[in-house]
């Protein structure tokens, strides 16, 4: 059987988590962090700099006539924010790229990525103690465990999943009864190899089984927990694994998320998603007439 140490040496090929990004996730616990030692650190990655200048002069955080330069964006935006674009940028990267083991075509993983970070950014309104950016961050990177495993144990690894699943039994369930483990472990272990906060890896690794009510318990992976489902029933990232986790019933009722609730929250996903990503809504169209 393969082992968890063997897929994450597997890898080394996928993108790293750039420095920038990692310095900046640093920086976050650092309440000392002057402005121009973050400023610093964007300067340095000129993509990661182009995106933060398209953000604060976009027309959510810009103002009419003003073209915000590096050290105004910076300030504009905030640390919290510029590590969500980081991460954001390096997602759509890694995700963009097809997960056809998964059933995911090209882009389709970004779109699952990108619609549970949506609404897990409304959702954590809904929860007390949650922290929206990194519901947001947790949510992007939820899944990047399906490429880990498509790329350690081949295209036919979901067949093999679905053929061993009973009735009641959820996917992930299945994953760890086949194998010991399940794609958002190994999803939450390349987020600790990328350098990224334990807190995040947390997030991703308990986003199907956010643990139960107590001192456990965090708003921010229930928040990611019924984030998934929304993007899912948004009809995003659904692969050949389908709608097989569940809802948890104490976070629904926690979030209160009764059908109207959720009902709005799909639309709102939806919208929102094909706002930022109109190639998103072209191919979901081309999918259904096909």
């Amino acid at each position: 059987m393969v082992g968890v140490a063997a897929i994450i040496d597997q890898l080394s090929h996928l993108p790293p988590m750039p420095a920038s990004v990692v310095q900046l996730s640093a920086l976050l616990h650092r309440p000392e962090a002057r402005m121009d030692e973050i400023e610093r650190v964007v300067a340095r990655d000129e993509a990661l700099t182009l995106a933060v200048l398209k953000a604060a002069n976009s027309a959510r955080f810009g103002a009419p006539g003003r073209v915000f330069s590096l050290r105004e964006s910076v300030i504009r935006l905030g640390i919290r924010r510029l590590f969500r674009i980081g991460v954001e940028a390096q997602s759509r990267a890694v995700l963009g790229r097809g997960a056809a083991g998964w059933g995911l075509e090209r882009g389709a993983l970004w779109a699952g990525a990108l619609g549970g970070a949506v609404a897990a950014e409304s959702l954590a309104r809904r929860a007390n103690g949650a922290d929206t950016d990194l519901c947001y961050v947790g949510a992007l990177l939820r899944d990047i465990g399906k490429l880990a495993l498509e790329e350690a144990l081949g295209a036919g690894y979901v067949d093999r999943i679905l053929a061993r699943m009973t009735e009641g039994a959820s996917f992930s369930e299945t994953e760890r009864e086949a194998y010991g483990f399940d794609h958002a472990e190994i999803g939450a272990l390349l987020v600790e190899a990328w350098g990224l906060p334990a807190r995040v890896a947390s997030i991703v690794r308990w986003h199907h089984h956010p643990p139960a009510e107590g001192a456990a318990a965090d708003p921010t992976i229930d928040v990611v927990h019924a984030a998934d489902a929304v993007a899912h029933w948004a009809g995003l990232g659904i692969g050949d694994d389908g709608l097989q986790e569940r809802l948890d019933r104490r976070v629904r009722e926690s979030l209160r998320l009764d059908r109207i609730v959720i009902e709005q929250e799909i639309a709102r996903t939806w919208s929102t998603v094909v706002e930022l990503e109109p190639a998103i809504a072209s191919a979901h169209r081309k999918e259904h007439i096909a």
